[in-house]
């Protein structure tokens, strides 16, 4: 239990023990890594590993967020429709409107962005429960994304909306790249500075 929680200081002794309980799941994903890379001969190919991570990035953007919120003690359960909403927004954007992939990319993480905004907005300036404001953005976006839906029936995005997160640089996929420097940025603010 945190001190936070009991609202006891650690004294010294304390202070020097190693938390372990903090660090199982690190514990679980080194077995796991060990005991496949034992077992399957091509765990530790490069391309698997590159597909590993690829997948955890593109998921990351959507968990790092929900992870600072759980930090401070607050919920989004928003986050899944807004993902949805997103790229359905993006679809229409290119096929409805005929815009370009990366414009519509663009426009569719600022509107997106938006709507993020005026939630935690509410929720702090009207110190509102977060949990039910987000409830109620879920319900509202996860609506308004059917309606969309509809509209995209038999539609394909353009080559260039599907390929964006496939880019690469050199031969690792720029969002495993930016994944990898955000988690470093933000984990030296949240250790050195007094506002995160």
């Amino acid at each position: 239990m945190s001190t936070e929680a009991t609202g006891r200081k650690l004294n010294e002794q304390e202070k020097k023990k190693f938390d372990f309980g903090s660090w199982t799941i690190i514990y679980l994903v080194a077995v796991l890594f060990i005991f496949l890379s034992l077992t399957r001969s091509t765990f530790l190919n490069y391309n698997n590993i590159h597909s590993i991570l690829f997948d955890v990035s593109v998921e990351f953007f959507a968990l790092i967020g929900f992870t600072f919120l759980i930090i401070m003690g607050e919920l989004d359960m928003s986050v899944g429709s807004m993902f949805c909403f997103g790229g359905t927004l993006m679809g229409i954007f290119c096929n409805t409107y005929k815009m370009d992939a990366y414009p519509a990319i663009a426009l569719a993480m600022v509107i997106a962005g938006v709507i993020g905004f005026v939630s935690g907005f509410l929720i702090t300036r009207f110190r509102l429960n977060s949990m039910m404001v987000t409830i109620g953005v879920m319900l509202a976006v996860k609506g308004y994304n059917w309606m969309m839906i509809t509209r995209m029936t038999g539609r394909q995005l353009p080559r260039e909306a599907r390929s964006f997160v496939m880019n690469k640089i050199g031969s690792v996929s720029w969002v495993i790249i930016l994944m990898i420097v955000i988690v470093v940025i933000l984990e030296i603010l949240l250790n050195k500075s007094r506002f995160f």
